[in-house]
């Protein structure tokens, strides 16, 4: 693995066209993505773009009928760059201070989705829940289309009639069970859980310290680990806290950090890998990378 790690952000613009931002220029990251039903967030500050590039980045808080996408990526020289959040711009603004001008941007994945999403359908007796589930996300916009969808076989005895914001639905329908990740959906059993591309957390993968536990979760710290999804198999492998080494399902990821090539800056990877009490089962599915 290389050492210093880079980045790419692709930002779409006030004129429809799409800006690319990548070093030289310095960028600080915070990135939230947690198996919540609400929004995964990110907030970005990146120092020094041009003039022009600043005034087409712009975009008011309360533009809300405005989309523009946002897809940040990065990590290590030696493997192609995982996407790290994709979503849309929520607001960006730019200032002076001192010497640099900053431009900030925050963003937020699946927020028009879950809140402009609209179904109306009835579903004849018979219906899986799964497949109710699958009808009801071909409903959400702007979002990809190769959802991950588990286990949900549970056949509806008589038919019914589904009405309403599709994400609220799809709550009800999975109990609570879904997420947007990276512009997917991803709808998972407790006990079940995505094939990633790091099957397991060691010091040699970068594991600082010793892991915490936080009720049904057990907490680590990592030298940035861009790789890591959410729904992902994982096995804790510590050498400090052994009673701890098991498989685990990644239920948050939250990255933070500097990438610049004239700024000696920190990064890090904080997990939540939920400690769940029966065997995980594998559901065929990508997440987007």
């Amino acid at each position: 693995m290389g050492f210093l790690p880079t980045y790419s952000l692709q930002v779409e613009t006030s004129d429809n066209e799409h800006v690319t931002i990548e070093p030289p220029f310095t960028i600080e990251f915070e990135i939230s993505r947690k198996w919540l039903m609400s929004a995964n967030t990110c907030f970005l500050r990146i120092y020094n773009l041009a003039e022009a590039t600043r005034n087409r980045l712009y975009k008011d808080l309360y533009q809300t009928t405005v989309y523009r996408a946002l897809a940040f990526r990065a990590g290590y020289p030696d493997y192609p760059l995982p996407l790290v959040f994709n979503g849309n711009v929520l607001h960006c603004y730019s200032y002076r201070q001192g010497v640099d001008f900053i431009t900030e941007i925050e963003g937020q994945d699946g927020q028009i989705a879950m809140t402009n999403g609209w179904s109306s359908m009835t579903k004849g007796a018979g219906t899986s829940t799964g497949d109710v589930l699958k009808a009801l996300i071909a409903d959400l916009p702007e979002i990809d289309g190769s959802a991950i969808v588990g286990t949900f076989d549970q056949v509806n005895a008589r038919g019914e009639a589904l009405m309403g914001n599709s994400w609220q639905l799809i709550s009800e329908k999975c109990g609570n069970h879904a997420v947007i990740d990276n512009g997917q959906v991803v709808i998972l059993n407790d006990n079940e859980a995505i094939t990633g591309e790091i099957p397991e957390i060691s010091s040699a993968s970068g594991l600082l310290g010793s892991p915490i536990r936080t009720e049904q979760m057990i907490q680590v710290f990592l030298i940035f680990e861009p790789r890591l999804t959410l729904g992902q198999k994982v096995h804790l492998n510590s050498t400090t806290f052994p009673l701890f080494n098991r498989d685990y399902k990644v239920m948050g990821i939250q990255h933070q950090g500097t990438i610049s090539p004239a700024v000696d800056g920190e990064r890090k990877t904080t997990a939540w890998l939920y400690f769940g009490s029966q065997a995980l089962k594998m559901v065929a599915g990508t997440p987007i990378q």
